[in-house]
């Protein structure tokens, strides 16, 4: 050996490695492993599986010691947002038993993932092993674009996408199902059905049509139902224009001493915190009686006027000043005028009842008259009397709305629509004429329909006889009309003319 290459033997130096070490013996290098173990998980993907359905999937999760490795390593499960378990929890290796395995099981939580499931396996003066386990939790989600379709007319069609979407993995069929709020709005949506595979789109549209037949404000619940899955559901709100509005819109006649009510509500109202509005009708058919706020959908708040017939019943007792129907009356609250004004501190939107009035009816009646009530003719000729009708008070009245106003929170007006009702029945008086004898007798016409405003009427008697004498002739008028138990009302009256024949 030269002297050169006895000098570079001490220049071979220990080298230490973190997972192995070096030894130099005899002159020759040797490099050792260090003890070691690993956690591992087959397989590391799992699902997918059912959002919300209990569904379970299994991983194998193996501890191996590597070199020597001779100790306890324990296992634990950082918080992932799935249930977990594992029949595994430690794992004791030595020269004899160098692995150990147990299975890790996971439960589809209700919301869709993915999710990272951790083993970290720890064991005292070692560094840590992590095996990651990715579990799929698959479903779909339904959304609607616009959710809320209008303001439309009754009759007219409105229309809203209905949009399904595949989350993690979701494939299979999802059936769409409508539930209506009302009999008064129709739904449909096409398709039905939509299917979703691994391959096609995330995302597929279905189209929803709407239409209802009476002012108000309506939902459409559209269910996603797939097998294996819970539902999924938007509501889509249908609304027809602000309206405020006299419910109900007709009423037939009703008997005297009755009470007859009407409300005053509102449909699809954006929010509104008060309301000022008269409501006027025919005191002579339907007179207000009292108002009720004890239903509104402003409660609680405040009535600032509460008035009807200027302070006076419907009977004519004058009610006390401050009281309900005599707080602040103004000078257009008159007969017949029922005036509510109410304020809240707080809002309300959509449909709800403003008031009530109870109203107390006027007798139907009528009275007949001839003219003239003697008819004197010769023999062989003819005479004639006007037979007159007239009611004591008109048939019907409308239920109308006037100074209409809705505010918002800070007083501002509210646009709206405004419906008016009707109380009252078509009446019909029929006409018949029974003569003496010897005496003949025509009336036309026959009968005279009253409706409306409309409260007098006549028809033409005519006399014809061939001997002279004195005769008569009893004119009976029948009135006739629906009451609101949607029974036949008659009232008869009967009046005498008499006939002189020269």
């Amino acid at each position: 050996m030269s002297l050169m290459n006895r000098r570079m033997l001490p220049s071979v130096i220990f080298v230490v490695l973190s997972l192995s070490f070096a030894v130099f013996t005899a002159g020759i290098l040797r490099v050792y492993a260090a003890p070691s173990f690993t956690v591992e998980a087959n397989p590391t993907t799992l699902g997918p599986l059912a959002a919300g359905s209990g569904q379970t999937a299994d991983s194998t999760i193996t501890v191996t010691g590597h070199d020597g490795f001779v100790g306890t390593v324990s296992l634990s499960f950082p918080p992932s947002g799935l249930t977990e378990s594992s029949t595994i929890s430690s794992c004791s290796l030595d020269a004899s038993v160098t692995s150990c395995s147990g299975t890790l099981t996971v439960t589809a939580a209700s919301i869709h993932g993915p999710y990272s499931v951790d083993v970290v396996g720890s064991s005292s003066g070692y560094p840590d092993s992590t095996a990651t386990v990715t579990v799929h939790v698959a479903d779909f989600s339904v959304g609607a674009n616009p959710s809320v379709v209008g303001p439309q007319n009754p009759g007219d069609t409105g229309t809203s996408t209905i949009t399904v979407t595949a989350q993690d993995e979701f494939t299979g069929d999802v059936g769409l199902v409508l539930t209506t709020s009302s009999s008064h709005i129709t739904a449909s949506i096409l398709p039905t059905s939509l299917t979703f595979t691994s391959s096609g789109p995330t995302s597929q549209t279905a189209m929803l049509s709407v239409s209802f037949d009476q002012l108000g404000t309506y939902t459409v619940l559209v269910k996603g139902q797939s097998t294996g899955y819970l539902d999924h559901s938007v509501l889509v709100t249908v609304i027809s224009p602000a309206t405020v509005l006299v419910v109900p819109r007709s009423q037939l006649l009703t008997s005297t001493g009755a009470t007859v009510v009407y409300n005053v509500n509102v449909v699809s109202m954006p929010p509104f915190a008060g309301y000022d509005i008269m409501v006027v009708t025919n005191p002579n058919v339907l007179s207000p009686d009292s108002i009720d706020t004890s239903a509104s959908a402003l409660n609680p708040g405040t009535a600032f006027t509460n008035c009807v017939n200027n302070g006076f019943y419907a009977n004519g007792t004058a009610i006390p000043l401050g009281s309900p129907g005599n707080i602040n009356c103004g000078p257009g609250d008159g007969p017949g005028v029922a005036h509510s004004g109410f304020s809240s501190s707080g809002e309300f939107t959509g449909d709800g009842m403003l008031f009530s009035i109870n109203y107390k009816p006027r007798t139907l009646d009528y009275t007949i008259s001839a003219s003239p009530s003697t008819v004197t003719f010769a023999a062989g000729q003819s005479g004639s009397s006007t037979i007159n009708i007239a009611l004591t008070s008109p048939p019907s009245t409308a239920v109308r709305l006037t100074e209409d106003a809705i505010f918002d929170s800070n007083g501002n007006p509210v646009s709206h629509n405004s419906i008016n009702g009707n109380y009252g029945s078509v009446v019909t008086v029929v006409l018949k004429a029974n003569p003496s004898k010897g005496l003949r007798s025509t009336v036309d016409p026959k009968f005279t329909i009253f409706t409306g405003s409309r409260t007098t009427g006549s028809a033409t008697l005519t006399l014809t006889s061939g001997a002279a004498g004195t005769y008569s002739v009893v004119v009976t008028a029948t009135l006739r009309y629906l009451n609101s138990d949607l029974r036949q009302v008659m009232v008869s009256h009967a009046i005498t003319v008499n006939v002189i024949v020269t």
